[in-house]
């Protein structure tokens, strides 16, 4: 199990590797680009730092990477998107992060689901006392899809410069969501290793990464 884990997260790496070098040639970015494992020089973009052969990839790299890819996304979008990263995998790595959003994109584009990134992850069963009485749309405690987003606890953040990161990853994840590795093959579920919801029996699993189990339909 374990070598097929990371059998998966090297195929992963490579993956987020050749998109990244793919974009930045079509950008004119990179004057000198030999192999996915050379060294990039970009340029007009001196706080990059090379990324060098064996140098494990980070959240910080994709992150250099977005804030000079010059694509456009909706700021709410990325919003709900960082947000979801934040709370939903910031302690599994920049795998986890990668495949708790492959599942947001993978739902909207099932038929199945909401065709937005807010919409998805907001999905929920509402009150219907506070529509009614505050005029306020406040999700049911654990009825949800996400359950950050339902568990009745605070949402602040906290860890503001994690925070910011995220919203640079989301951006770059949104305005590339259809051409970037797809790290849980199709995955619209998943939940986390230390519960056994009763809804995964009925489903097919994909892969592990990090703590959470993924699946499809």
């Amino acid at each position: 199990m374990r070598a097929r884990i990371m059998t998966l997260f090297k195929t992963f790496i490579f993956g987020v590797l050749v998109t990244i070098c793919f974009w930045a040639y079509k950008a004119n970015w990179i004057t000198e680009l030999d192999t996915p494992h050379e060294v990039l020089y970009v340029r007009d973009e001196p706080q990059l730092q090379p990324l060098m052969e064996g140098q494990p990839l980070t959240i910080e790299h994709i992150v250099n990477w977005a804030q000079v890819f010059k694509g456009e996304a909706d700021p709410v979008e990325i919003e709900c998107v960082a947000k979801n990263m934040y709370f939903e995998a910031r302690s599994e790595g920049t795998a986890g992060v990668y495949a708790v959003t492959n599942v947001v994109f993978n739902r909207m584009k099932s038929e199945r689901y909401p065709n937005t990134a807010c919409e998805v992850i907001e999905q929920a069963k509402y009150s219907t006392w506070w529509l009614k009485e505050k005029g306020k749309l406040v999700p049911i405690k654990n009825a949800c899809q996400f359950s950050w987003f339902c568990d009745g606890k605070s949402d602040e953040i906290k860890d503001v410069e994690s925070y910011n990161d995220y919203l640079d990853l989301a951006r770059y994840m949104i305005v590339t969501k259809d051409t970037i590795l797809d790290i849980t093959d199709g995955a619209t579920f998943y939940h986390a290793d230390y519960v056994k919801p009763k809804w995964r029996l009925s489903k097919h699993r994909t892969v592990i990464v990090g703590r959470h189990i993924f699946y499809k339909q």
